[in-house]
């Protein structure tokens, strides 16, 4: 009798611990945002984001090196996902029309990640000291188009000179 090697049958095993990886990782990162939003970096518990994600603490720390890089996880890819949103904005026609874009792009970011705009607060109230390079990169990125428009629309007499910060904040 000759047993088959490779076949479909064990891809497709291969396949969906990657699946099942993917969910568990996902599941995570949506209950330490809800976590994080409401407690804190400091006041979040890694028992509670296993328990609300529906793996054990072990699991958290398999995906996760530890809290902090769990927390700068989120940070990173709600802030690279909005630096993709806003790259799009100098693509319309005028100043005033891709500032009116790049707000939209942030508005649409803050609904698609209702806790995030809480958890970002709490950061900023903290002086920003859990940001690291993986958090200023994307974050640098928005702030830079938004001096572009600024700038263009400076430039052709649309706006008063801003800072790029500031009017971020605003």
């Amino acid at each position: 009798m000759v047993r088959p090697t490779g076949g479909v049958k064990s891809r497709a095993k291969s396949a969906r611990p990657a699946r099942d990886a993917e969910r568990t990782r996902a599941a995570i990162l949506a209950a330490a945002t809800a976590e994080f939003a409401r407690h804190g970096l400091g006041g979040a518990r890694v028992d509670r984001i296993a328990t609300r994600a529906g793996v054990n603490k072990a699991m958290v720390y398999y995906h996760f090196a530890s809290k902090t890089a769990l927390y700068r996880a989120i940070l990173t890819d709600v802030f690279a996902a909005l630096a993709d949103q806003v790259g799009r904005a100098p693509q319309a026609r005028g100043a005033d029309h891709q500032l009116r874009a790049f707000i939209r792009a942030i508005a649409a970011g803050a609904a698609a990640h209702p806790h995030f705009p809480a958890m970002w607060l709490r950061e900023i109230a903290d002086g920003g000291r859990h940001i690291d390079a993986s958090v200023v990169a994307p974050m640098g990125a928005i702030l830079r188009t938004l001096s572009h428009i600024l700038d263009a629309g400076h430039a052709d007499g649309r706006f008063r000179q801003a800072h790029p910060l500031v009017t971020q904040m605003s």
